[in-house]
């Protein structure tokens, strides 16, 4: 693996393998740790930090606290909708959304990343539009789904029946 830092902490262009989650925890811990930068330990490279492994680890679903996203939890699909459409903004990147049932959801234009949607109901969401790298489609219902051109049939299949992760085909 090699790692290259720079000012503003990882060069998030130089990695040149995928990294599993203990190796994350560890590359995290020793470069947090290390002093080799002077912005090391702060929260702007902590946030650096995070925001790389976050796109380039597989990551565990996450119970956020967002009011957005607990609507979701609790069944509000109609509500979620409202806020969205007045103007709220909602984080679901990585978040666990497994066996809900989220018909008639909106979700036009947010990012969809690492997203945990097993066993939900997705039936006619509009997903174009969306980023769903890594997210999990495991054993969901997506009858009447649109999703983004550049995600395959295939693609789409084999996280619903396999459980893998979805991959834009400009990622692959």
């Amino acid at each position: 693996m090699h790692v290259r830092t720079g000012p503003s902490g990882v060069d998030h262009q130089k990695v040149s393998c995928v990294l599993s989650p203990s190796s994350c925890q560890r590359l995290l811990r020793r470069n947090a740790g290390s002093g080799v930068e002077s912005n090391v330990g702060t929260s702007a490279y902590n946030e650096s930090i995070k925001v790389y492994f976050r796109s380039h680890c597989m990551t565990t679903p996450q119970i956020s606290q967002d009011p957005m996203y607990l609507m979701l939890r609790d069944d509000n699909v109609e509500g979620f909708n409202q806020a969205r459409e007045s103007g709220q903004s909602c984080d679901l990147t990585g978040c666990d959304l497994r066996g809900l049932d989220l018909r008639k959801l909106n979700v036009s234009g947010m990012d969809l990343t690492d997203t945990y949607f097993r066993g939900s109901d997705l039936r006619g969401i509009d997903f174009r539009g969306c980023q769903l790298g890594g997210a999990s489609l495991a054993d969901a219902k997506i009858s009447g789904c649109y999703f983004p051109p550049e995600l395959s049939a295939e693609e789409i299949r084999l996280s619903v029946t396999m459980g893998t992760r979805l991959r834009h085909s400009s990622n692959m």
